[in-house]
């Protein structure tokens, strides 16, 4: 039976989830649509957060899930129990999503690209005619150069085949000087992917992501090798860490060194970012408070349910009419994206949490 890690541990991590989840949203709330030429501020502001700040989201999940699991097998838990866990809570939810967002978000894109006069498998996963034998395997992600029906579930996916070779991660992150020498080779690839060529680049990407490997090992890491700091020095390492984080986050997209070093620096950053995150929660003036709302733990639902309310709440044609008849400012409905996406999204998991619990739990894997 595995040891419980410690309450105000599990509160902190707990907090920091929902926060990144909202993080998760935010990225892609940003479109992308404006020209790279443009300068303007909100351009620049939409870019710092969504792209500079908001990619911490994704690593710091793959750091904590390495976090529990190694906390789970270091007290004994055996193997084959910590792989059937998470085929119920991680699989299971996954598959639920998938068919959840073939049903609406790709049927809806479908639709659209036939009103459109575009090719019906235009921005979707699927491939014509609508009824090859491919498709469900490409709804749920089999194919790993290729996201899932649910986007945003290429983490999942890449959870699992990391829990499926976590014995050969145990053993090799047993020592602390082969762990930190394996940590700077995947440290390396995670830093230098970008110079794959596609298709292979985005099996690196998000198939078996180099991303996910190095902050799912640096999860286990941590736990096995804990970095203690004084409270003396608190203030300090918090302070560096965010000093850190904002030079990254907004050195990178002017980096004078070419495309190359600016997606270094712009890598890294998320490396910092984590850090940064972590320490900045100890300092939350409102935090006891806050860690008794019942929303923190609705992070998975928010990670699952988002990418289809934004992208059909906001498709392009939506977008247009808001800027037409209502909102003329790209940066308003930047905003209009995330918090009202954010919002439902919220919403819809309190609804099912109170009143419909099991498929809540169902959809979220009892979390």
């Amino acid at each position: 039976m595995s040891i419980p890690i410690s309450k105000s541990l599990s509160l902190k991590i707990k907090g920091l989830s929902f926060f990144n989840a909202l993080l998760v949203v935010l990225l892609h709330a940003y479109t992308g649509n404006s020209p790279e030429s443009s300068d303007s501020t909100a351009l620049i502001i939409e870019k710092f957060f969504s792209i500079g700040l908001c990619g911490v989201g994704v690593p710091y999940f793959f750091v904590v899930s390495g976090y529990f699991l190694a906390h789970q097998y270091d007290n004994q838990v055996p193997y084959s129990q910590l792989v059937k866990k998470r085929l119920s809570s991680l699989m299971k939810p996954y598959c639920y999503w998938c068919i959840i967002y073939t049903l609406t978000y790709i049927a809806f894109t479908i639709y659209g690209n036939h009103l459109a006069g575009r090719p019906l498998h235009d921005n979707t996963c699927l491939v014509l005619p609508l009824t090859s034998w491919q498709n469900p395997f490409r709804i749920f992600g089999f194919d790993m150069f290729l996201f899932p029906a649910d986007g945003p579930l290429w983490y999942v996916r890449n959870l699992m085949l990391l829990v499926l070779i976590s014995p050969f991660l145990f053993a090799i992150l047993k020592r602390k000087l082969t762990s930190v020498l394996f940590l700077v080779i995947a440290l390396f690839f995670y830093l230098s992917h970008f110079m794959i060529q596609r298709p292979l680049w985005q099996f690196f990407q998000t198939g078996f992501s180099f991303k996910g490997l190095l902050f799912f090992s640096l999860g286990i890491y941590l736990k096995r090798y804990p970095i203690q700091v004084t409270d003396n020095h608190k203030k300090t390492v918090w302070l560096s860490a965010i000093l850190c984080l904002l030079w990254f986050a907004l050195a990178w997209p002017y980096s004078l060194f070419g495309k190359e070093i600016s997606f270094i620096m712009l890598h890294l950053s998320f490396i910092v970012g984590c850090a940064a995150l972590w320490c900045l929660y100890d300092l939350f003036p409102m935090r006891d408070k806050m860690e008794s709302m019942r929303v923190l733990g609705y992070s998975f639902f928010i990670f699952a349910s988002h990418y289809a309310i934004l992208n059909m709440l906001f498709c392009q044609k939506a977008c247009n009419l808001l800027k037409r008849y209502l909102l003329d400012n790209d940066f308003l409905i930047y905003v209009l994206r995330f918090s009202v996406t954010s919002a439902i999204s919220i919403s819809f998991a309190f609804v099912l949490d109170r009143y419909l619990p099991k498929l809540y739990k169902a959809l979220t894997g009892n979390r």
